[in-house]
């Protein structure tokens, strides 16, 4: 344990030392870091491009989602990125929560810059969404195993993409000009050739846990025939301002038929009003963004539980209350009060009730068969071996991302 001293006249001693009588603060600090991979070695096949957002006026409200249309770099011949890195400005620092570049399955109608709620922006950039960099507070850039490589160029040919920041500013800072964006290293020296998944899975290597300002704790189970494995990334002492692309020390190998389920811990005793989800900053999400090979037509996966037995859980509590009705869902939970009993009730509303699915493809168009689940039966796996994920070394080679 440290002791941050904060303006006292002489040195304490550690003897019957009574905490609550001393000024400190609480620092959070990265003593350990997980194995990496080495950083990328340069050499003359590698080149770097800059994609990034073009003195963007960053608006004096606390959040705000900006979109760009780019051009991505076009290559006659088959190309692979295989590594990716933020680049913002000083003045820009502090005011990005995240951002990420969404790729678009074909030509786009026309340019956009501009808030990415705004009703002009065109209906086709619905359309991207598939994800080729990511990044988020306290990360900095991923450098892919030597294996793989996200593909870009060749008959591919000239692509779009868009570029989305999320800007914080509780503080409203008016007058903040922006370039911020990503640099992406480029290699003509394909990690392996195009090829199909093969029916034994994808391999995972990488993995970053998100969720906005009151997440403490972030896991992702790993499921097989109703037996937990290893998780496939955990965090007990997640931080919302470290937010790290992590690296695994071993490929996790997720068979067809596998089960992941990430699961969100957050503190909100410090507020005195209900958090929802949603994109600003004061709202909260629970994600994990999966870094995999060989690439896949999916996307991402999310779920919500059962508005349907949600509604049903609600009116229940308004007989017991005698709540009046309110005809959207926030207000109904707004003014539910929230005493001991009902938060009890809540929790195991939520432990129980079944969960609605969808999985969306690489263009951003959802998967049939989504449908409404309850969490399976889990084996707790005692003696947690590796032996389910030999062979984790693919012939496969392009890379990509759900989240």
């Amino acid at each position: 344990m440290w002791l941050h001293r904060m303006g006292l006249a002489s040195m304490i001693s550690l003897n019957n030392l009574e905490m609550r009588r001393i000024p400190h603060k609480k620092i959070l600090l990265q003593l350990i870091k997980g194995s990496l991979y080495t950083d990328l070695r340069m050499t003359e096949d590698i080149k770097i491009f800059s994609i990034h957002v073009h003195k963007v006026q960053i608006p004096a409200v606390e959040t705000t989602y900006w979109c760009k249309t780019i051009e991505l770099p076009y290559f006659s011949e088959p190309h692979h990125i295989v590594r990716y890195e933020n680049d913002i400005p000083e003045t820009s620092q502090g005011l990005i929560h995240h951002m990420e570049i969404f790729r678009c399955p074909g030509h786009i109608k026309r340019y956009y810059d501009a808030p990415c709620n705004s009703e002009t922006k065109p209906e086709d950039l619905k359309e991207c969404r598939e994800v080729i960099a990511a990044w988020a507070m306290g990360s900095t850039g991923l450098t892919f195993p030597e294996e793989a490589g996200i593909p870009i160029g060749g008959l591919r040919g000239k692509e779009y993409a868009v570029i989305e920041i999320h800007y914080n500013n509780p503080k409203n800072i008016s007058g903040i000009i922006d370039n911020s964006g990503f640099r992406l290293y480029i290699t003509n020296q394909l990690r392996k050739y195009d090829a199909l998944p093969k029916p034994n899975g994808i391999y995972v290597f990488a993995s970053q846990l998100h969720t906005h300002l009151t997440g403490i704790k972030v896991v992702t189970y790993h499921i097989r025939n109703g037996t937990q494995l290893p998780d496939l990334n955990r965090d007990n002492n997640y931080s919302p301002h470290f937010q790290e692309i992590r690296q695994l020390d071993q490929q996790i190998q997720i068979k067809p038929g596998d089960t992941l389920i990430t699961t969100c811990t957050y503190d909100t005793s410090q507020k005195n009003q209900v958090t929802f989800g949603g994109i600003g900053i004061n709202n909260e999400m629970c994600i994990n963004y999966i870094f995999y090979y060989p690439k896949i037509d999916l996307e991402l996966c999310k779920s919500e539980v059962s508005i349907e037995s949600l509604n049903i859980f609600l009116n229940t509590l308004d007989e017991n209350e005698h709540q009046q009705n309110y005809n959207s869902l926030m207000n109904r939970v707004t003014n539910i009060k929230w005493q001991q009993k009902n938060v009890d009730q809540l929790k195991r509303f939520y432990e129980n009730a079944p969960i609605e699915m969808h999985c969306n493809s690489s263009s951003g168009t959802r998967i049939k068969n989504s449908k409404i689940y309850r969490f399976p039966e889990i084996i707790p796996l005692d003696d947690q071996d590796d032996s389910y994920n030999e062979d984790c070394s693919s012939n496969d080679e392009n890379v990509d991302w759900f989240i």
